[in-house]
C-alpha cells in the first residue's frame, strides 16, 4: 500500500509552477474525456489560473462548450507528486492567425499529494 502526505498551498502552487504538462479532462452528458495538454500558469488578482491553447474545432471544444467544469491533472513521476485541479473553464473568443483559442481555467479546487515511493 503507498502511503502519501497531503500538500499545502505553497506547494501545491509551486508544483503547478514547475510543470507543464496536465490530463485535461471534461464531460458531456455521462461520458467522459480526457486529452493529455501544455500549460502555463499565471496569477491575477491573487488568483491563479492555467491557459491552454487549441483550435475551435473537434470533440474537446465541443465538450468545453456544453459544460465549462473540467478536472486536471497533473502528475510528475520524478517526484512521485501530483495535483488534482476542478475548475470552471472560459474559452476566449479571440483566435490567433492560426485558428486557436486561448482556454483559461479558473481554478476553484486544487488538492496535492506526494507519496512516498
Amino acid at each position: 500500500m503507498y502511503e502519501y502526505v497531503p500538500m499545502n498551498y505553497n506547494e501545491i502552487i509551486n508544483f503547478i509552477r514547475c510543470n507543464n504538462i496536465c490530463t485535461f479532462a471534461m464531460a458531456e452528458n455521462d461520458c467522459p474525456y480526457a486529452v493529455p495538454m501544455c500549460y502555463e500558469s499565471h496569477f491575477s488578482c491573487n488568483d491563479l489560473y492555467l491557459t491552454m491553447r487549441s483550435k475551435d474545432c473537434g470533440k474537446k471544444m465541443k465538450y468545453m462548450y456544453n459544460n465549462e467544469n473540467v478536472c486536471i491533472v497533473i502528475y510528475n513521476p520524478r517526484s512521485c507528486k501530483s495535483v488534482i485541479i476542478y475548475g470552471i473553464v472560459n474559452i476566449e473568443n479571440d483566435c490567433d492567425c492560426n485558428g486557436i483559442l486561448t482556454i483559461k481555467v479558473d481554478i476553484k479546487e486544487a488538492t496535492g499529494r506526494e507519496f512516498c515511493c
